[in-house]
């Protein structure tokens, strides 16, 4: 959070971060640390943007829930075996 706000401060991300508690989780939002799009480690979820603008919309843009098949980030925890990431076009 204190890196987020430095960062923003200094005028290296638009926008400010910020904490909620949603989805059964603390969220930290618009932190740098977010990775490529967020990380969850244990209860708590660090994403570097604003999740409600997140790959999960892509999966409601096709008809599928959040965690459809074409949110990026649901793609290697849905693979047989789970993996952390798929690459891009392997299924």
């Amino acid at each position: 959070m204190a890196v987020g706000e430095v960062s923003h401060l200094l005028g290296r991300q638009t926008q400010a971060p910020g904490v909620r508690w949603r989805d059964n989780a603390v969220q930290f939002t618009d932190n740098p640390f977010g990775g490529a799009g967020a990380i969850t480690i244990g209860n708590t979820t660090t994403y570097n943007d604003d999740p409600d603008t997140a790959a999960g919309r892509k999966a409601w843009a096709h008809g599928e829930d959040w965690w459809g098949e074409h949110n990026w980030n649901e793609q290697g925890p849905k693979a047989n075996p789970p993996t952390p990431w798929l690459q891009p076009g392997k299924k």
